[in-house]
């Protein structure tokens, strides 16, 4: 049997590339493939490669840097709603 051998990720390579990117498509092009690379469908519900979850995180974190407003606001309504219902996290 086979194994497919990954390359390592360049970190400092995503991101100029991530900040290069307009916002319509680090959220296509980047967001919503790694998204479903870390899905459990895309992985037969097994946990995902550690490379696609850094590359969510990484697209996350330039869209937190350009857009800290809207970061903050959606950190902040999670909070809220946190604190209404602590059990079930809704």
């Amino acid at each position: 049997m086979q194994s497919i051998q990954l390359a390592t990720l360049d970190v400092e390579g995503l991101r100029t590339r991530l900040r290069k990117m307009s916002d319509k498509e680090l959220q296509k092009k980047v967001g919503k493939a790694a998204r479903y690379m870390v899905s459990p469908r895309a992985n037969m519900g097994k946990p995902p490669l550690p490379t696609f979850v850094l590359q969510l995180e990484e697209a996350r974190a330039e869209w937190r840097r350009r857009h800290p407003a809207e970061s903050d606001e959606k950190q902040n309504s999670l909070d809220d709603s946190q604190k209404r219902c602590p059990q079930s996290g809704r």
